[in-house]
């Protein structure tokens, strides 16, 4: 009852100003910013209480954190201050404010925000957490079991861990994409349902319902397809296949996985490897601003 009770109050108390959609996200507001009214929205991270009339709030998105001072004066008063204080963590809110520059001894240089905070004007609460919650985003991500992270997976994957791999992935994936075009490759889609081939792995069996007795298997790769495509004119293809083998998990191999398929027709051995070492090292360029040096090659023998 207590925790109703608050979620009552809280809501009739801040919620001040319409709606808007937000005018930066929690990690772009820089010094060049300052002086400039701007709506943010996102998640509370962290409460830091100053005094009775002054808090900070961590608010944090998918693009980084940036730090929130409430303050009782202009149009936030002291009740206001209070209920932002009685915010559970993880709570999602909007504000409007202005961005100030921090006190030389706040600048934080350690994150993209941190020579600067916003001096918060109006707020909305959005989505009040409950508390505690099952798996605590302050605590590192070993700190829970895998059942517990796989149960609230959507929890897990607001760590800034799990959301930096996935946009580092789809960073990847446009950067592959981005490469292969400019090289005149063309993507296609092949289908997942096919027939049982002669390859290495054990397939994954699709029974069909309304057909007892028949059944498809989930493509180990577009392997045959890709043959097709090669005979059908398509001299350079790629895709970004899924690939299913019903193989125990190991280090290297899963059952589900996806790879970079790529085919070309009219070409040596020698156009292959440059073609792919320059892949590589543009991936790695455009992701991670890393110079791969040249790959060495190796003969057989010498492997």
């Amino acid at each position: 009852s207590t925790s109703t009770s608050t979620s009552t109050s809280t809501s009739t108390s801040i919620n001040n100003f319409d709606f808007n959609k937000r005018t930066h996200n929690c990690g772009e507001l820089r010094d060049k910013d300052i002086g400039k009214k701007v709506q943010l929205a996102g998640w509370v991270s962290a409460i830091r209480p100053i005094s009775k009339k002054s808090l900070f709030i961590i608010v944090r998105d998918g693009f980084g954190i940036t730090q929130l001072l409430f303050l009782a004066k202009d149009e936030i008063s002291l009740e206001q201050i209070e209920q932002a204080r009685k915010l559970t963590l993880e709570s999602i809110i909007l504000i409007e404010g202005t961005v100030e520059s921090r006190p030389n001894s706040q600048i934080n240089n350690q994150i993209s925000t941190g020579a600067i905070e916003v001096h918060v004007s109006k707020f909305k609460l959005l989505n009040i957490a409950a508390s505690p919650l099952p798996i605590s985003l302050q605590s590192t991500i070993q700190s829970h079991s895998e059942d517990t992270r796989l149960r609230w997976r959507f929890l897990d994957l607001r760590s800034m861990t799990l959301q930096r791999n996935l946009r580092v992935r789809s960073n990847i994936a446009k950067s592959v994409r981005n490469f292969l075009w400019n090289q005149n490759f063309v993507e296609i889609e092949t289908p997942t349902l096919f027939r049982a081939t002669a390859e290495g792995a054990r397939e994954f069996i699709v029974p069909l319902s309304r057909q007892p007795g028949k059944f498809y298997s989930l493509a180990q790769s577009p392997q045959q397809y890709k043959q097709l495509l090669m005979a059908s004119g398509f001299d350079r293809y790629f895709q970004l296949a899924r690939c299913y083998r019903d193989d125990p998990s190991r280090a290297d191999r899963q059952p589900e996985f996806t790879q970079i398929d790529l085919e070309m027709a009219f070409v040596k051995m020698e156009d292959v490897m440059e073609l792919v070492e320059n892949l590589v090292k543009t991936i790695w360029k455009e992701v991670a601003n890393i110079d791969l040096p040249k790959f060495p090659h190796l003969t057989f023998a010498e492997v």
